[in-house]
């Protein structure tokens, strides 16, 4: 019995040949005017325009949200995990003041992430009403190039929660099932050209 055991593990089968191929990486051109990719789930990323690069979200033929990008002056010496706290910490004091008593901010711990080939960090929060309706959803991306912080986000905000829609927004739902597609977008784009908008 040991030695049929021995010999089956000497004379394993063949294994099969692999059928599996890598996907090429996304490629999302932040500057080509033509842009019309499908990204999965439903979703396609065109070019549209705006007061900062964007490019909309549409599903089912209609525009339901946007991916923005703004440039930042940088070189500071600050860490990108200290630009995020200081963001949630601006926000966290905003929606104290300006949303109603009991509204629930929550921020998700920054994490690792290719940014346009570069490294950089993941970040997002949500915002709950007191009685746990959803109201507010952000999932953004950062990095730091020639002294620029460069920063890709995508908002939600629900039509009876603290902060009104503007435009054709996603719902935390929309963004909810447009997320799982978000990490290779971010990763595969090719930026514009810097250019400082804000702060």
């Amino acid at each position: 019995m040991l030695l049929w055991l021995s010999a089956c593990v000497d004379n394993p089968e063949p294994a099969p040949p692999s059928t599996t191929t890598t996907a090429p990486p996304l490629a999302v051109d932040w500057s080509d005017p033509g842009l019309d990719l499908e990204v999965g789930g439903g979703f396609r990323l065109r070019n549209c325009e705006g007061d900062a690069p964007l490019l909309c979200i549409e599903r089912g033929g209609s525009t339901t949200g946007v991916i923005e990008l703004t440039d930042h002056r940088g070189g500071d010496g600050q860490t990108l995990a200290q630009r995020v706290a200081d963001h949630y910490a601006t926000i966290a004091d905003d929606r104290q003041q300006g949303c109603p008593a009991g509204y629930e901010f929550t921020t998700v711990p920054p994490v690792a992430a290719t940014v346009a080939g570069r490294d950089g960090l993941r970040f997002g929060f949500t915002g709950r009403l007191a009685d746990g309706r959803p109201s507010e959803k952000t999932v953004g991306f950062m990095t730091e190039q020639d002294d620029v912080v460069r920063v890709i986000g995508v908002h939600a905000y629900e039509a009876d929660g603290c902060l009104p829609p503007e435009g054709a927004p996603f719902t935390t739902a929309d963004l909810d099932a447009f997320e799982p597609f978000l990490d290779e977008i971010v990763a595969g784009s090719r930026l514009p050209d810097l250019a400082v908008f804000g702060p």
